[in-house]
């Protein structure tokens, strides 16, 4: 990627780095606190205000053994209700005439890109996200998120939490409600991160 964007813009100083550190740059800056990524994947890192201080894994562990809380995660729990006939009748009908075809849905889902396709069912349930059922999968998806990241790290209590990604924004009321049940402050919660990234580097940049 660095020599990619090198030869496209030759007298540029290029930095290339993981998601994370853009995450944190845009919702922490030059503040300690915790980041978060929730969109199709999910992550999460404790920042000093500089650089990544402690992360549980440090790439993540991907859609089969991670990814929680994200699009995908939700497409996974959509989907399980789906197919284990747990899904109300009325959100049941809604889903069969969008996805009329269960075996497509199996096929695509084990396919590769499976994860990207999965995580595109979260907009379904954003499209029924007052519905009680979904608020409950929403906020079950979300406690295993925080309890599998955001309580980890010892200072959860004393610096703000922070989100970037379409799922916070889309389901911020939830992770509201959940910052009072497990006692963390949310900072910034931001759909896409690059207009705060240019903000960051362009006041650096004037200082």
């Amino acid at each position: 990627v660095l020599k990619g964007l090198a030869s496209v813009f030759p007298n540029a100083k290029v930095m290339v780095s993981h998601d994370l550190d853009g995450a944190a740059i845009a919702t922490c800056g030059n503040q300690a606190g915790i980041a978060c990524i929730l969109g199709t994947g999910s992550n999460a890192c404790l920042w000093d205000g500089h650089s990544v201080v402690e992360h549980p894994c440090k790439f993540g562990l991907g859609f089969i053994l991670g990814d929680e809380g994200s699009g995908s995660h939700i497409g996974k729990q959509l989907l399980k209700g789906y197919f284990y006939n747990d899904m109300p009748s009325s959100l049941r009908e809604a889903f069969e005439a969008k996805y009329p075809d269960p075996k497509l849905i199996i096929h695509n889902t084990y396919a590769p890109g499976g994860n990207t396709y999965v995580a595109g069912f979260a907009k379904f349930a954003g499209e029924h996200k007052n519905e009680p059922y979904i608020q409950n999968l929403i906020k079950g998806v979300f406690e295993y998120y925080v309890k599998s990241h955001i309580l980890k790290y010892e200072m959860h209590k004393e610096i703000p939490v922070n989100f970037v990604g379409s799922i916070a924004y889309l389901y911020q009321d939830i992770l509201m409600e959940l910052s009072l049940i497990y006692e963390f402050k949310i900072g910034k919660i931001i759909k896409q991160p690059i207009d705060a990234l240019y903000a960051f580097h362009l006041a650096q940049k004037a200082s």
